[in-house]
């Protein structure tokens, strides 16, 4: 199994699934409708799925994580929840506040799709950082949970090697 340890290989690697995800989203560009703007949604959502099946902490196993882990610590996992929690938050943001100030039909025109066909597309986008939110926060509170019932380590007893 593919496992990334090393800190700069893992900003390497969220850079990277970025760009490819938005190289998609611009050739997806020329498809009539909003099924580009939803492919590319849907893919960054895959995309931070599947980097958090092959990042690994530096006291976790090469083995595969459970399905519902998502990073090596709870605090990892909160931070992430957070911040796909504000992004949601700013997705319904847009979506009331955008037919308020009349910039939906001007966003929607520049995306080439309708104004109803704009809200299905964030729509989509705010469900899945719902979803991401749910997975990482469930996430934080497991480790948490876990943390709490582990035996504690003696101080100075270094990093637990994989068995």
């Amino acid at each position: 199994m593919f496992v990334v340890r090393n800190r700069w290989a893992k900003a390497g690697l969220v850079v990277a699934v970025f760009v490819v995800v938005s190289i998609i989203g611009r050739a997806l560009g020329f498809v009539p409708g909003p099924t580009g703007a939803i492919v590319v949604a849907v893919l960054h959502c895959l995309g931070v799925l599947a980097l958090t099946r092959v990042f690994r902490g530096p006291e976790e196993s090469d083995a595969p994580r459970p399905g519902w882990r998502m990073t090596a610590t709870s605090g990892w996992s909160s931070g992430l929840g957070t911040l796909w929690l504000v992004s949601a938050f700013l997705g319904v943001v847009t979506a009331v506040t955008g037919p308020l100030l009349g910039t939906s039909a001007d966003t929607a025109a520049s995306m080439g799709i309708s104004t109803p066909a704009y809200f299905v597309v964030l729509a989509v986008e705010i469900v899945g950082q719902v979803v991401l939110l749910v997975l990482f926060v469930r996430s934080g509170r497991r480790l948490r949970a876990l943390a709490q019932t582990a035996p504690a380590r003696p101080t100075g007893a270094g990093p637990r090697l994989p068995s």
